[in-house]
């Protein structure tokens, strides 16, 4: 689907699809550091019948905030997406090189990155919770050289604690989003985001009232998965049930593989599990490269599944954290994933 004509602005502004009828993106010019490279290593070998142990291949140079969230977005080019506390939005590439400058927003939480065309070209959009309990998305792509803020509908007169979006198997809807909210914790609002004469929708769809608070979400392209205080419900047909092994999960994120669907986890000490699609959960192990490591205490979690270019053809997870370097994000390569292989780990 084409965006109708809407006016997008990178900076503070904010700006609706109905802000104006003419389709015009003003890049910022900005000065991008030469990150340094970094390493490559050889292909993995598949993970031993023991656990999952996943190579970290790639990370950022160190970072002058630590990361409050991230978020990867596919699509004809894709990008990370980091949040930091304190305020500031950056975007990366997959070679993990810096993109744009920070951008002046302060994101709370950030949703996966929706492809999305414009005017005929292609952008992403990530979908956010603000600071200040908003619902917002961020742009970029194309000519954009930092990332612009939109409104999105669907969240009027409320203070949104958290939200996540995921493909829409609806023609007629760019994506599914979803949220929660300060005032009730425990349900997800759900809906599709679409575009009609140039202005952005909402088309509510069926709640989900969670046993307990709500921690986290993620939506596939037919499920939602929602992390609560007691584990994770996988919701498929409207029909949840509870996943093996989930207790005291604080965050989720969807890897869609060719060697199949997966679902990684953080606690909230930060150590990392691993399930396939609608089973239990087992441990999962980054094994250290040679000149990075993965974070002791992983703050933020974000995964990827088959891009099309940026040299993961098997599938990318991000691990937001502080390292010996300082705050960085960590790349581990999902090519030696396997289904057997998660079924024959330990649970932590």
């Amino acid at each position: 689907m084409t965006f109708k004509r809407v006016r997008v602005w990178p900076g503070r502004r904010n700006v609706n699809a109905a802000a104006a009828s003419a389709l015009l993106f003003f890049a910022a010019a900005c000065s991008r550091g030469a990150d340094p490279e970094p390493e490559a290593v050889e292909t993995p070998e598949p993970p031993a019948a023991s656990g999952v142990e996943l190579p970290a291949v790639w990370a950022t140079a160190a970072l002058d905030k630590p990361i409050r969230e991230a978020a990867l977005g596919g699509g004809g080019e894709p990008f990370l997406a980091l949040a930091y506390e304190g305020g500031g939005l950056q975007m990366f590439n997959l070679d993990a090189d810096r993109i744009s400058p920070v951008a002046d927003y302060d994101v709370l939480a950030l949703a996966e990155g929706q492809p999305a065309e414009i005017d005929g070209a292609a952008f992403t959009l990530f979908p956010a919770a603000t600071a200040e309990g908003g619902l917002a998305g961020y742009i970029f792509g194309g000519q954009l050289d930092a990332p612009a803020e939109i409104a999105l509908p669907g969240a009027d007169g409320v203070t949104v604690a958290g939200v996540c979006a995921g493909p829409a198997v609806q023609p007629e809807a760019l994506f599914r989003l979803a949220y929660w909210t300060e005032d009730a914790p425990e349900i997800l609002l759900q809906g599709l985001t679409g575009v009609e004469d140039g202005v952005f929708t909402w088309r509510a769809l069926e709640a989900y009232a969670s046993p307990s608070e709500i921690a986290d979400c993620t939506l596939t392209g037919t499920a939602a998965i929602v992390a609560h205080d007691g584990g994770v419900v996988w919701i498929e047909n409207s029909e949840p049930s509870a996943l093996e092994g989930s207790e005291n999960l604080a965050q989720t994120a969807w890897l869609d593989t060719a060697n199949g669907d997966y679902v990684v986890a953080r606690t909230p000490a930060g150590r990392l599990k691993i399930a396939e699609a609608g089973g239990g959960f087992r441990a999962l192990s980054v094994r250290d490269g040679i000149t990075m490591a993965a974070p002791p205490s992983t703050r933020a979690i974000a995964a990827l599944g088959q891009p099309r270019f940026g040299g993961y053809p098997g599938g990318l997870i991000v691990l937001a954290g502080e390292t010996a370097q300082g705050h960085q994000a960590v790349f581990v390569d999902t090519a030696a994933l396997r289904p057997e292989a998660a079924e024959d780990a330990p649970a932590n």
